[in-house]
């Protein structure tokens, strides 16, 4: 039976999968699933495997990764957001973030201002240099 089942495409399998079938495997796979991850042997295979791909595909955008798997599907991206948006907020919400991002911000000022003094020195040593006399 194991040799069928992997003998068989992804798709092949899915076709025999209806919502009345899937409602009733759902919980069984989601249980099968937790277990599985819960063993140490499980969580070194995961590693390695996301290790594996990090360093093939380092340098790739994530959209060609996925393309090349098969992935064409676009996420809906409200959906995310809406799921998303309140723990972001409750990050970037935090006192060590806020003191974070204000620390970036008054970099990048005093970044800003530095440059500006140096512009101005610089086109005033041009404007204030005497012209040479022709001898």
């Amino acid at each position: 039976m194991v040799d069928f089942v992997l003998s068989k495409s992804p798709s092949f399998h899915a076709q025999a999968l209806r919502e009345e079938l899937l409602a009733d495997v759902e919980p069984v796979a989601e249980a099968i699933g937790r277990s599985i991850a819960e063993l140490p042997e499980s969580r070194q295979i995961a590693r390695e495997i996301v290790d594996k791909l990090a360093t093939r595909h380092a340098q790739r955008p994530v959209a060609d990764v996925l393309l090349e798997l098969g992935v064409t599907g676009r996420p809906d991206f409200d959906a995310w957001a809406d799921a998303t948006w309140p723990a972001v907020r409750t990050y970037l919400s935090a006192p060590a973030i806020v003191a974070w991002i204000d620390g970036i911000v008054d970099e990048l000022v005093e970044r800003q201002k530095l440059a500006r003094r140096k512009r101005r020195r610089t086109s005033n040593s041009e404007t204030t240099k005497a012209p040479r006399k022709a001898t």
